[in-house]
């Protein structure tokens, strides 16, 4: 026998607005050691559906047999007790139903289900965290709450619950589905009564609301056009000309009746590209897409069209082409890659343009159409998925490898929802049990080989290959994984982010300079570098300065200094040489910096810990985030190391402390959160300065952590390093401490929202879709956590603008120390040197 549990969260109980959440619901399977009420094992509705499909042949049997009567049985009851709720504004409830399901005999005849009870959250079982025995409920309490304060907010400020929601009218994220509201202006209910599958929801209060929405959207696409048209006059070409101008660039292709083009001038038949298709056409034994004419041939003359181009969105609209999708020919003419509805609104009518014939086999339709209109969620559970396209050795050339295997990657968003997890020691620091934490609570399942898996835990990065530098085994391993590695170039040593940040301070016609986010800061791997640290340490002139390997972290390789440490800038011992002891007698990676008198908390100095997630490597998608960081407050018996903490606090706190202190009101959002923008913009800019080292890394991402300080009195913010890990506890069974977990509260549940964020990204861009459709007009994800800084995602790029007026004031106030890269030029400019 079987129960099946879902949940429903009563998110505002006057008005009453209530959702319903299968997400984390589970099969209680009975019968364990002789008792027929005994739970003898859990799964998730994924693994019912595939009980389901193997055993009766029945495909996608949860949302076709059970997602509506579940709704339709939660809607009666809550409808039924609606009118008691009247008066308890700000009250809110998450509760459970239990259901059985009658026996399934005939797949002619739908099996029932019955509702036998609802209980109240405390009656739901054990429900205990990160120590629940059903991973999928682990963190429910998380996404509850999150949705409790979006509706609450929405109702006591008399907005429409509808603008927390999306078109189907469920939370962003997927996990909670509207059931019932009769918010004034926003109702809504299921047809349960009328033993009807069917909304039924209010229509005025849905027309208002979507008027609403229209309202907005008009607004939004009339200042876009307003935006098009001043370009458009500034260039002197208008969409007509555009057009004109862009079938002339297919002259060369198309046939064309030159005497009927010269007595009608700019005409051309617009049900032409209607007609125009690509054609496998099999040559040698392969097939090749040649573009063609079925019909009508397009005449077009551009003796006085001028110059000018159309996008392919812009040509589309202008014909009325609703069906067929765009292609990229290669340049030999070999295979093609398919084009998005967003990317044809950047992407120019040319020569290698075509319009794909409908006419493909099942699988390749099936390819095409997952990349086209993919289901709405990547995180959670989709009841609904897209057929399994196979193996991507088996396809034909028709489309460009690069494409198929982003859209294999893309694909095994839903076939393969699982993960393989190579045991490692010290388990408890190591993301990779955050990771198992999240994933089996998203409903992934752990497999006992890398092949089966999507996301692989080697706690090792050498397989994947650096991207932009990928061998061949590596590039194969594309399309198959998703993989969380350390972005390149800045992270995991100290010396690697100085080395970047310095090279960006060197170049010209650049208002940055070192000293403005980092310490003043030496290399003793560079002689010259030597020479002003020497004279520095001789100054005597009251700075601190702190010895430092960079490539050693969690307060070791680190100690006060007030001379050179032996074997430092001694060119007279190799870099192999080692002591008695094993050890290398001259350290690479040795940082000599200065020791900034940070802000002070009752005397004990502190620094921040701030986060940066990389969200895709490529295309490079990069958010900030704070609302998971914490400020250190030191307990170290070293009275100047602020990376040990005795206590944190996080934002609100600092906050809080510097009101009452110093009169400083918001003082993260003035004093710290422009800076932080400016230190991690630069940081991006500094690993693109060069090269991309993140091309090529499809399917990669990271979360990465920003130690910073803040200086006393004038809160200048600093960086000290970036760290991929980061040493993040949770609270589970692999913590270090099962009863309290991570001292960091704030960061507890964090790779939740990274992984969310993370695999929603990863869709968009997978299927070339816009990232933005996933934010805020402040570029912010739902859960209000994630804030995009940076993307170079063609037609979605957003890079913040490097404030050099930031620069230049902040120069006035520190004119004490001049940039470390000035100093290092006018040490040599003595030594009668010029290589600088």
């Amino acid at each position: 026998r079987s129960v099946l549990r879902t949940y429903v969260l009563f998110a505002s109980f006057d008005p009453l607005v209530v959702f319903g959440n299968f997400q984390n619901g589970h099969v209680e399977l009975l019968g364990a050691e002789g008792d027929p009420d005994a739970v003898n094992e859990t799964w998730t509705f994924g693994q019912l559906d595939e009980y389901m499909l193997k055993e009766h042949g029945l495909e996608h049997f949860f949302s076709t047999y059970v997602h509506q009567q579940y709704k339709n049985r939660v809607a009666t009851v809550v409808e039924s007790v609606a009118h008691e709720f009247s008066g308890a504004a700000g009250h809110f409830h998450l509760a459970c139903a239990d259901f059985a399901l009658s026996n399934f005999v005939d797949t002619k005849v739908p099996p029932r289900l019955f509702l036998q009870e609802m209980h109240s959250e405390s009656e739901c079982g054990a429900m205990a965290g990160f120590n629940d025995t059903i991973k999928q409920r682990q963190f429910i309490m998380q996404h509850a709450m999150n949705t409790v304060l979006k509706v609450q907010k929405a109702v006591l400020s008399d907005r429409p619950v509808f603008g927390a929601l999306n078109a189907k009218f469920e939370t962003p994220n997927g996990f909670y589905e509207l059931i019932h509201s009769n918010q004034k202006g926003a109702s809504y209910k299921i047809g349960a009564r009328r033993c009807k599958d069917s909304v039924d929801a209010t229509e005025s209060d849905i027309a208002s609301y979507r008027s609403y929405k229209a309202e907005k959207e008009r607004a939004a696409a009339l200042a876009a056009e307003r935006g098009k048209a001043a370009s458009h006059e500034m260039s002197g070409s208008g969409l007509a000309t555009r057009i004109k101008a862009a079938w002339a660039s297919l002259k060369g292709m198309l046939p064309t009746d030159t005497d009927q083009a010269q007595d009608k001038a700019h005409h051309h038949h617009e049900t032409g590209l209607k007609d125009l298709i690509v054609r496998m056409t099999k040559v040698d034994g392969e097939f090749w897409p040649k573009l063609m004419i079925k019909t009508t041939p397009i005449t077009y003359t551009s003796s006085t069209a001028g110059s000018g181009s159309v996008t392919l969105s812009d040509l589309r609209g202008q014909l009325g082409l609703n069906a067929g999708t765009f292609v990229k020919i290669s340049e030999d003419g070999s295979c093609i890659t398919p084009l998005s509805r967003f990317q044809e609104q950047t992407a120019l009518l040319g020569e290698d343009i075509g319009l794909m014939s409908s006419a493909l086999d099942k699988q390749n339709r099936a390819l095409l159409d997952l990349f086209l209109d993919p289901p709405d969620h990547a995180t959670v559970w989709s009841p609904v998925r897209p057929p399994a396209v196979g193996d991507m050795k088996d396809f034909p050339p028709l489309f460009c490898q690069d494409w198929l295997r982003q859209v294999f990657l893309l694909s095994r968003l839903w076939e393969k929802r699982a993960f393989f997890f190579r045991t490692i020691k010290w388990e408890e620091w190591y993301f990779e049990h955050r990771m198992i934490e999240t994933l089996g609570y998203y409903g992934w399942a752990k497999v006992d080989s890398k092949g089966e898996a999507l996301v692989a835990l080697l706690h090792e990065f050498e397989p994947w290959g650096n991207p932009g530098d990928m061998d061949e085994t590596s590039v194969m391993q594309i399309g198959h994984y998703l993989v969380n590695r350390p972005p390149p170039a800045f992270t995991g040593n100290k010396k690697k982010l100085f080395d970047h940040l310095s090279a960006v301070s060197e170049s010209p016609n650049n208002c940055f300079t070192l000293a403005h986010v980092h310490p003043e800061t030496w290399s003793a791997d560079n002689p010259e570098h030597c020479n002003i640290i020497k004279r520095r340490l001789a100054e005597k002139d009251g700075t601190k300065w702190l010895r430092k390997v960079g490539n050693v972290h969690i307060g070791f390789g680190i100690e006060p200094v007030t001379e050179l440490s032996p074997y430092d800038c001694d060119p007279s011992i190799s870099w192999d040489e080692r002591l008695p002891n094993g050890r290398l007698k001259r350290e690479k990676n040795v940082l000599y910096q200065q020791l900034v008198d940070t802000l002070k908390i009752d005397g004990r100095v502190t620094s921040l810990r701030l986060y940066a997630m990389f969200a895709s490597f490529d295309p490079l998608v990069v958010f900030g985030n704070f609302q998971n960081g914490h400020l250190y407050i030191s307990g170290d018996d070293r009275k100047w190391y602020a990376q040990n903490q005795s206590e944190t606090w996080n934002m609100a706190q600092l906050d809080a402390y510097m009101l009452k202190e110093h009169g400083i009101g918001d003082f993260f959002a003035s004093r710290i959160f422009p800076q932080y923008k400016e230190i991690l913009a630069w940081s991006i800019q500094s690993a693109l300065f060069k090269r991309n080292p993140f091309q090529g890394g499809v399917g990669h991402y990271d979360l990465v952590c920003l130690d910073l300080i803040l200086s006393e009195g004038d809160y200048h913010l600093y960086v000290l390093e970036m760290n991929s890990d980061c040493h993040m506890t949770g609270g589970g069974a692999y913590s270090r401490d099962d009863a309290g977990g991570d001292s960091v509260p704030q960061r507890k549940y964090i790779w939740n929202s990274v992984m969310e964020t993370v695999l929603d990204v990863q869709k968009q861009v997978l299927s070339d879709q816009s990232v933005l459709d996933l934010l805020d007009e402040e570029l912010k994800t739902s859960d209000e956590i994630y804030q995009l800084f940076y993307s170079n995602q063609e037609g979605a790029e957003v890079a913040p603008a490097l404030d050099c007026a930031f620069f230049q004031e902040s120069s006035q106030q520190h004119q004490g120390a001049p940039p470390p890269m000035e100093n290092a030029a006018e040490e040599k400019e003595g030594e009668g040197k010029s290589e600088l």
